[in-house]
């Protein structure tokens, strides 16, 4: 009798362990269940990632791009058939303190802008006004495709005042019209423009008046620059005035 109570004790006691071992089994497959595996979650970001940088790629439209300003002139061609590599023309006086603004200003009022429609909009960025000076002159390239610099003149004692190329003021290789306020002294130009066409031809020139007659110094280079400056020619004294 008691052998077969102990007996039944025991088969109670492997049936209960049996149960506790099988409720915990379900509970941990539930929580695996419920839990996203790894591979899942790097699939989500990766897929998030792609698109943002998708998007962000695809941000810049080619038509918000503003296109390099070089307007239609028609003086270039007359220029180019008579061997001219520029035209050049003393707009006016200025402060050292004008600003590039207050230069565009000022071409736009000028006659030269009646003169030349096509460049009334000359854009600030064409106008050098990092030196200093009380002139403003207009240059523009005959050849439109042209390399144009525009850097600082050193005269100094160490060169002999043979002059020398100083820190560069602009740089274009489009041939675009552009203004240069320039020259604190009316002795010595403190820049020099440097042109170079398509057939690799070249001209360097110092932006100044001539103490002379009072026109545009074209001295180097009076083959390749036409002046297209307005005049009052006094006779009496054999000298030139600018309009305005």
């Amino acid at each position: 009798m008691k052998k077969s109570a102990l007996s039944l004790l025991m088969v109670a006691a492997m049936i209960s362990a049996t149960a506790c071992a099988t409720s915990e089994t379900e509970d941990n497959s539930s929580e695996l269940q419920s839990t996203p595996s790894q591979q899942e979650i790097s699939g989500t970001e990766a897929s998030t990632d792609t698109s943002t940088t998708a998007g962000e790629t695809n941000t810049e439209d080619p038509a918000d791009v503003p296109a390099v300003w070089n307007p239609d002139i028609t003086l270039r061609q007359e220029l180019q058939e008579d061997g001219y590599m520029c035209a050049v023309a003393f707009v006016g006086s200025v402060e050292p303190e004008t600003t590039g603004e207050q230069c565009v200003e000022m071409f736009y009022n000028s006659q030269y802008s009646k003169d030349y429609p096509t460049i009334t909009d000359i854009p600030e960025e064409n106008c050098i006004d990092d030196c200093s000076g009380y002139e403003l002159y207009l240059v523009i390239p005959a050849d439109e495709n042209a390399t144009v610099s525009v850097n600082e003149w050193l005269l100094t004692e160490e060169n002999e005042y043979t002059g020398e190329l100083g820190q560069i003021y602009y740089r274009s290789e489009t041939g675009a019209p552009v203004l240069i306020k320039c020259n604190v002294s009316d002795i010595m130009s403190n820049v020099v423009v440097n042109i170079v066409d398509n057939d690799g031809n070249s001209m360097q020139w110092n932006p100044a008046i001539s103490l002379k007659d009072g026109s545009v110094s074209l001295y180097g280079a009076e083959d390749k620059i036409y002046d297209i400056t307005h005049y009052i020619y006094n006779e009496t004294n054999e000298s030139y005035r600018i309009e305005g």
